[in-house]
């Protein structure tokens, strides 16, 4: 158990030791809610930016050198067209790359939707929170099983029609939302 712990976000550790060796009082192991362990997963939303299909060691190093070394702060440094011409211009990347680099960590502001995930939506032609919204959860979630099946595989089994569809709702209630702005 202990090997596995630095594998795991700091937040999500706590829990896991917590769960599986008691409280301090030694009242017994601590049983954690799903809704807890989530909310913890979900407040550990930055990956390194190398996770994104598409951004390799070169990238990598212009967007530190630029002051992006997380998911979470591409998200901040992309959130309109002028912040991604600046981003481009400051790292010297090409403005589609930068473009396309800022659609999929928006997807990955879906809950549920992370690196991998995002990946997966890529693969079968998913690349922003507008074209998920677009698509019809059914249809979806077939496509994603049949991209899942390739080696190697872009997530350890493949999301649920329900999972599927949690994401096209969130979706189209984000890209609304994006809309009203």
């Amino acid at each position: 158990m202990r090997t596995l712990l630095p594998l795991l976000s700091p937040t999500l550790a706590v829990l896991v030791l917590a769960a599986a060796t008691g409280c301090a009082t030694g009242a017994g192991p601590v049983r954690v809610a799903p809704v807890q362990a989530s909310a913890a997963l979900e407040a550990e939303r930055a990956y390194s930016i190398e996770t994104l299909l598409g951004i390799g060691p070169v990238y990598g190093k212009k967007l530190r050198e630029a002051g992006i070394t997380s998911t979470a702060k591409l998200v901040t440094a992309t959130g309109t067209r002028y912040k991604r011409q600046t981003l481009a211009a400051k790292a010297d990347i090409p403005y589609k790359l930068v473009l396309a680099w800022s659609q999929k960590v928006a997807l990955m502001e879906l809950p549920g939707v992370g690196p991998r995930q995002s990946n997966l939506l890529a693969a079968v032609g998913v690349e922003s929170v507008q074209e998920l919204a677009r698509r019809d959860p059914a249809n979806l979630h077939e496509r994603l099983a049949i991209a899942n099946t390739f080696k190697p595989r872009f997530v350890d089994g493949t999301p649920s029609l329900a999972t599927v569809t949690r994401w096209v709702e969130g979706a189209r209630r984000l890209a609304a939302r994006t809309d009203a702005e």
